[in-house]
């Protein structure tokens, strides 16, 4: 599929400046590492959103840090900015590409992190969502191709995806819930719900009320 080579393309790139380590693959895309590494049956991706977490947003970097921005460009993208909250997110540019998907980077926020928060070094906004760091503490390095991906451990990523569909706002709630919900199955089809349901008595709070009920809806 094109958009496959697509997505390859960018992840190739950002490896080849040396910048992709900075990142965890997030969102579905992050199932097209776990069908290649993990043995999960493929299956067609509607969507055309890439989420990069950033894993240090504040750094440090080192000295010469590629510039993200400039390696999409040369992929034939462009920062497009929200009017409202400053969000980012990389459009195809259509007077030069015939690209399809759109790149969106995120991090938790803290202290010193809020709402949109500009990464300098790496010439990019990067969103701030609350419970990245139920990813961020479960990270894992795996192949797709010839490249080795951040990817969140499978089991992990599965109950955050179903934890955050409680989260959905907007007009297009209801869909983006089930999508969070579908996508997540197939996580949980492969290694089981006693083993998910395992983990998720790890989590506390807020997050794991959340999980509870995205679960009595999954069910």
């Amino acid at each position: 599929m094109k958009i496959e080579q697509e997505f390859y393309e960018i992840i190739a790139s950002l490896a080849k400046r040396d910048v992709l380590k900075h990142l965890v693959l997030i969102g579905s895309w992050a199932l097209r590492v776990y069908e290649e590494s993990e043995g999960l049956p493929g299956t067609a991706l509607v969507t055309q959103d890439i989420d990069f977490l950033v894993k240090r947003p504040r750094g440090p970097f080192p000295k010469g840090t590629a510039n993200i921005s400039e390696i999409l460009r040369e992929q034939g993208y462009r920062a497009l900015t929200s009017s409202v909250g400053f969000n980012e997110k990389y459009m195809p540019d259509k007077t030069e590409t015939d690209n399809e998907l759109r790149i969106e980077f995120l991090c938790q926020p803290g202290r010193h992190v809020q709402d949109a928060y500009r990464i300098k070094e790496l010439g990019i906004t990067a969103q701030s969502l609350q419970y990245q760091s139920v990813l961020l503490a479960s990270v894992v390095r795996l192949p797709y191709r010839d490249i080795m991906v951040d990817v969140p451990v499978p089991v992990v990523w599965a109950i955050h995806k179903i934890a955050i569909s409680q989260l959905r706002t907007g007009k297009n709630k209801k869909f983006k819930m089930q999508n969070d919900l579908n996508v997540a199955r197939r996580v949980v089809d492969k290694i089981g719900e006693e083993s998910v349901l395992s983990k998720a008595q790890e989590f506390k709070g807020k997050f794991s009320q959340l999980f509870k009920k995205g679960w009595e809806i999954y069910k």
